[in-house]
């Protein structure tokens, strides 16, 4: 794009208008035939979010190295406990264009954390799992996904898991 096509700027009222819009994203709580996509509870999720992502034995799974599966991808920890994390944890809850998301099974098991990014009218959502998901785990999040989407007015330019 060269200078002749860019667009018109955008008027006092239009820019205006942005200003009244909140910051903080509103929390909705998504549940599905699979998964179910919350915004975090540090009172009850900060424990179990510690447990899964430190390489203890997880659901009869061996012990196993968290740096490839979870702290690569992350941009901090690993955290030496439970408090250490809730401290983190604490500091993203209070992040005021933030709202971090956890996405359960239907059974209640944190599976991994979630953050939309929506970039005018099309969102895509993040999705970092603990483990690797199942084919009907990962519909699922992808229908959660589209519902979010759908909630927002936006299309789903895609779901990168990973």
């Amino acid at each position: 794009m060269n200078f002749q096509e860019l667009p018109p700027p955008l008027s006092n009222d239009l820019l205006h208008l942005r200003s009244t819009l909140p910051l903080k994203p509103a929390p909705i709580h998504l549940t599905g035939s699979v998964v179910e996509l919350r915004p975090l509870d540090l009172d009850a999720d900060t424990q179990r979010l510690y447990e899964i992502s430190n390489g203890s034995p997880q659901l009869g799974a061996p012990a196993y190295d968290p740096e490839p599966v979870v702290w690569r991808y992350m941009g901090a920890g690993p955290f030496a406990d439970a408090s250490e994390m809730r401290t983190f944890l604490t500091g993203l809850n209070a992040t005021p264009n933030l709202l971090p998301m956890c996405v359960r099974r239907k059974d209640g098991e944190l599976i991994g954390s979630w953050r939309p990014r929506q970039s005018g009218k099309s969102l895509r959502v993040a999705v970092r799992p603990w483990r690797k998901l199942s084919a009907a785990v990962h519909k699922g999040v992808t229908e959660q996904a589209e519902r979010l989407a759908a909630y927002r007015g936006v299309s789903l330019g895609g779901v990168d898991v990973g």
